[in-house]
């Protein structure tokens, strides 16, 4: 009978770490965003330009700012001019955006934490 318990404990244990592992968060999310890629797929194409502009016409949230940081091409904010952008670069017309690229961001370290020393 003892066996039961120790067995149910386990299978617990195993299942919760799985859980915790899931709150963890996913290696593309650290090493950054495809620029123009507004619905995180992976690639840019004309859903993120519909994306967008669902955004714009308040049809869809961007609660977290996702859409916006990822489809905001050139950096003015969310507008009409970025699915141009986007649609452009689908056509293979000129592209000064760097639309498509990687975009990685560096995570603080512990150096940028620290108060400079002032001497009194």
């Amino acid at each position: 009978m003892k066996k039961k318990p120790l067995f149910l404990s386990i299978l617990i244990s195993i299942a919760a770490a799985i859980a915790m592992m899931s709150l963890l968060p996913a290696a593309s999310a650290a090493t950054g965003y495809i620029r123009g890629d507004a619905n995180g797929d992976g690639k840019v194409d004309i859903a993120d330009a519909t994306m967008i502009q669902m955004v714009i016409a308040q049809m869809t949230p961007d609660t977290d700012g996702a859409i916006a940081k990822r489809g905001d091409v050139d950096d003015n904010g969310l507008d009409v001019a970025d699915v141009t952008k986007i649609q452009r670069y689908l056509v293979e017309a000129e592209d000064e955006n760097h639309i498509g690229e990687r975009i990685t961001e560096q995570q603080p370290t512990r150096d940028e934490y620290e108060l400079p020393f002032v001497p009194c």
